[in-house]
């Protein structure tokens, strides 16, 4: 009797662990967010929308599709280019979901790229594991900023089930995951001019002032 207590303490300990290590997995889509400088010319950029996961327990993924819109409260002067497969550059993304074999932009016909919106999807060879993944870009968009333009453009990524970002795993079933938005944040910076002004007036405030 005592040896089936035990035996049942430790399969309870066991699943207790297994409920505890399900319970911190997670699942994180993001849309990476950058600061920049205005520039008086017509610049460029990119920003990628990436996978990386918490905890174990998160299962395999199989397929995925993505979408990202510039929110329309957004600045002016931002136009989105086509998405292409992300690459594994050092400090960029650390890893790649399998091969860019499959990729496809946009996601179906019903969702074209524009100016503001752009999808891909892809169909993985061979579904890849989940837990560990840290980083795994989905698509990198290139934008491009026309001249003086400043200010917050939020870049929005979609969870519509139909046309939105969507994760599937080999069952196939739906992945939950995590969205998480992203911003391009273009400041104005300040004139050398206007500073070297301010330090004058200083000085010169404070000559008058040991003057009199």
């Amino acid at each position: 009797m005592r040896g089936i207590w035990k035996l049942n303490l430790a399969a309870g300990i066991a699943l207790f662990l297994a409920a505890a290590a399900a319970s911190s997995a997670a699942v994180i889509v993001t849309v990476q967010s950058e600061s920049l400088s205005q520039s008086s010319s017509v610049s460029s950029g990119f920003f990628d929308v990436y996978l990386s996961t918490t905890g174990t327990g998160n299962g395999n993924i199989q397929a995925w599709q993505t979408r990202v819109n510039i929110d329309p409260g957004s600045a002016s002067g931002m136009t989105l280019g086509t998405p292409a497969v992300t690459d594994a550059a050092p400090s960029v993304r650390s890893m790649l979901l399998g091969t860019d074999t499959g990729f496809t932009t946009p996601l179906g016909g019903s969702v074209p790229n524009s100016a503001t919106q752009v999808s891909a999807e892809q169909d993985i060879a061979s579904s890849v594991a989940l837990d560990g993944v840290t980083g795994a870009g989905l698509m990198r968009v290139p934008f491009t900023l026309a001249a003086n333009a400043h200010g917050t453009y939020t870049l929005d990524l979609s969870t519509d089930s139909n046309t939105g970002t969507v994760l599937v795993n080999s069952t196939p079933a739906v992945i939950p995951f995590t969205a998480v938005n992203g911003t391009i944040t273009v400041s104005v910076p300040e004139p050398a001019s206007f500073g070297a002004g301010l330090l004058a007036i200083g000085l010169l405030s404070h000559r008058r002032r040991r003057a009199s």
